[in-house]
Formats: structure tokens, sequence, C-alpha cells
């Protein structure tokens, strides 16, 4: 796939969730944001928020639910990066210059493929590196496996989840939503509530990228990014989230076992 189509400018929009899906399976982001490059990350994470504030249109929501797959995301091998606070720092910088908003391109990345048993210490390992020990012993203990992708599967699911019964009757949606101004308090108490590990929906930001983010923005006693942050939770108790996002915004990955 040719850069250009993940553009913002070219972006099609009407795909915008088959798009992340498909960044989400194929470029790895990182699971911390490293110290030196907090700063640069949260002012361009920051930027995206704002914009998204002022404009509340499509593309600018895919514009930040694509941000941490261009600032940060993984180093291929072949950039041989030696410096991870350097390659975030330039990743999240580029990100904020209008010439270079772009994604890279899915197809430079083929994940290798790996035995169950070398996945599943893999994924055991990044649990402890998270600090998750409860979530590593659980990965280590279980015995079951994902499901294959095959028309069986997929029947299988359908049976288990037939269609609603038509017609479907909804309770009228209010045209505003009376919601108090979600404060900074709040918002730092909802962040540090996520468990160790926890990871990010299709947008691939972890919970604890924001804690690192926050964190340096705290100390130095800069707040943008934490009053953006309550803002945009605001915003989405609201309702004020374009149609198109919402199904993307209040959706869930779900594996089938």
């Amino acid at each position: 796939m040719d850069p250009e189509i993940l553009s913002e400018e070219k972006s099609d929009t009407s795909d915008l969730g088959k798009e992340l899906s498909k960044l989400r399976r194929v470029i790895p982001t990182l699971r911390r944001c490293p110290k030196g490059a907090r700063r640069e990350v949260a002012e361009s994470l920051n930027q995206v928020l704002t914009e998204v504030l002022s404009s509340n249109d499509v593309v600018t929501w895919g514009r930040l639910l694509k941000f941490p797959y261009t600032a940060l995301r993984v180093p291929h091998k072949s950039e041989k990066v030696r410096n991870l606070t350097t390659f975030v720092k330039s990743a999240a910088s580029n990100w904020s210059a209008p010439t270079l908003q772009k994604t890279p391109a899915p197809n430079q990345w083929k994940l290798p493929t790996q035995s169950a048993n070398h996945s599943t210490i893999k994924k055991a390992e990044a649990k402890l590196a998270d600090g998750d020990i409860q979530g590593a012993i659980r990965l280590l203990s279980r015995d079951d496996l994902v499901a294959p992708n095959t028309q069986e599967t997929v029947d299988s699911l359908l049976s288990k989840h037939p269609c609603h019964p038509q017609p479907s009757f909804f309770p009228t949606v209010p045209e505003t939503v009376e919601v108090d101004h979600i404060s900074v308090e709040e918002t730092i108490k909802a962040i540090k509530s996520f468990p160790s590990g926890s990871a990010g929906g299709l947008d691939a930001l972890r919970p604890r990228i924001l804690k690192d983010l926050l964190g340096s923005y705290i100390v130095d006693n800069e707040d943008k990014l934490l009053n953006s942050l309550a803002t945009f939770l605001t915003r989405i108790l609201q309702g004020d989230v374009p149609s198109e996002i919402r199904p993307i915004l209040f959706g869930a990955s779900l594996t089938v076992l």
C-alpha cells in the first residue's frame, strides 16, 4: 500500500475503521514512551487533540486515531535505529509538520510467524515488563487457543450472536446532553485507574503512554495536554462525536477462542 493512501488528504473516511484495524495488526507501537521524548510526543498529541476540539470533523478524528502509528511506532529493523529517544522525538516532530502527516504503509511490516508457545512466552515477558504479574501468570497457565480464521468459525459466531429482531425501537436521541465539565483531577484519576499492561484500542494508544506523558507534564507544570484531555472527555460524554467515528470509538476488539 502506498503511504499516500494513508495521508490526511487522501484518507477514505468511510473505511477508517478497516484502515485502523489493519494498522493495528501490522504496525507495532511502543509500550512506553522514552523519557527524553515525552515532551515532544505530548505537545504533538495536544496539537492533534486541539484540532479535534476545534473542528470536530472526521478528518481530524482520523488524524488523532492514527497518531500512535506514526509518533509511537516501533522502528523497523531496516531503519537501523540506534537511539529510540531520538527516533521518537523525530517521529513526533514530523507528525506536527504540515507536509509530513502520513502514516507508514502497512505492507512495510511483515510480522514473523511464531509458534503458539513462543508467542505466549513473548506476551508474558511483555506483561512482566509492564509490571502486570497477574497477567503474565494468567497467560502462562491458560490452555485456550485462538480459533482458526475459517468459515466454520464465522458460522459459529453468527449462531451465537444472531441478528436483532426487526423492527428495532430505540429511544429518541436527545439533541443536547447536559454534562458537567470533566475536571483535571477526574482525568488524572481515570487514567491512573487503568491496570498495568492495559492494551490500547484500534488507535493502539496504551494507557501507560498517557501516564508517561502526563507525568512529564505535571512535573514541568505544563498542563495543556491534561486540559485538552479533560475537555475531550467532556465532549465525548456530551455525545459530541461525529456519527462516522462512533462505531470506532465505542467499539471493541474481540478475540475468538
